[in-house]
């Protein structure tokens, strides 16, 4: 029997490609494989619905099991792939920590991004939060109900969506945004300036070219934020979002191409010709009509994502 393809990674990407491909008729072997003990799952309620409570956790999943089961795609979770022995032809087998192995003859990559750290001292008090996975919203969800005041560092997407949920269910809620306007990587000036109008009018105390000295304590935990100037947030939780750093080091370790994610071209094809990377890990030529000749980009976006 085959092997077939090898999707490692099952967030957005992973599963996109996967139901793409058995609805466009795609008939060999399937393995989605995800280093979370959770069946595959959206990321962007996280911050949002599922943090407000709205929606269940079964309303986060992407697919019911029978799904899965009926289109024969092997979902497996909690298994960390260390090393990979690739072919020239493309096949090869991935070996987990686990001391599982997965042969395959095609791989495909979409081992997203993980949230960028602050070097800081107090980063790492209790009480200080990054908000990537679901590990992460659970921990975030846990430690609400205990807490009046609360500082995100990062006016990003996911900064902004954690500060106005919380500000949401009642919590007093400052963001500091080093750069002088909010999402500043992702936006124009003028939604940036609806964005930050918006969010200010609904209770979010907004703090734009504020820079962070350090995390203060209060006791054995997190107590506020001192920012460059000498001011002090108080705060009972940090949440911090300052972007986020690609997963590469399984495409650099079987000599793909990588530079600010791994380079692909426009058939998300990687440097061997063959591997294929999609999703927020993927560096693509600028998709955009008229982008300069060369320019290359990588999206951290669901709609990137899927296409």
């Amino acid at each position: 029997m085959a092997d077939g393809l090898l999707i490692i990674g099952s967030s957005q990407a992973g599963v996109s490609l996967a139901t793409s491909l058995r609805a466009l008729g795609h008939d060999e072997p399937i393995t989605l494989l995800g280093d979370e003990n959770h069946r595959p799952y959206q990321r962007p309620a996280l911050s949002k619905e599922w943090l407000q409570g709205e929606i269940t956790n079964e309303k986060l999943m992407f697919r019911t099991q029978e799904y899965w089961a009926e289109h024969r795609i092997d979902v497996v979770k909690n298994e960390r792939i260390i090393r990979i022995d690739k072919n020239d032809d493309g096949s090869g087998v991935a070996h987990s920590m686990s001391g599982a192995d997965f042969p395959f003859d095609r791989l495909a990559l979409a081992v997203g991004a993980r949230a960028r750290r602050l070097l800081l001292d107090g980063v790492d008090l209790p009480g200080v939060l990054y908000l990537r996975n679901a590990d992460d919203a659970l921990e975030l969800k846990a430690r609400v109900p205990g807490v009046r005041e609360a500082v995100v560092i990062g006016g990003g997407f996911i900064g902004l969506e954690a500060a106005a949920s919380l500000a949401r269910m009642g919590r007093s809620v400052t963001l500091i945004e080093a750069a002088p306007r909010l999402v500043p990587r992702a936006v124009g000036e003028q939604t940036s300036a609806h964005l930050l109008a918006h969010h200010r009018a609904a209770g979010l105390d907004i703090l734009l070219g504020a820079s962070v000295r350090r995390i203060v304590p209060r006791g054995d935990r997190v107590g506020g934020v001192e920012l460059a100037d000498g001011r002090v947030i108080s705060a009972d939780l940090v949440l911090v979002g300052v972007g986020v750093i690609p997963n590469t080091e399984l495409a650099e370790s079987i000599g793909l191409v990588c530079d600010n994610g791994i380079r692909v071209d426009e058939s998300a094809l990687a440097s061997d010709g063959v591997t294929v990377a999609v999703g927020d890990c993927a560096n693509l030529p600028n998709p955009v009509p008229g982008a300069p000749e060369g320019d290359r980009v990588r999206f951290e976006s669901v709609n990137n994502a899927i296409e």
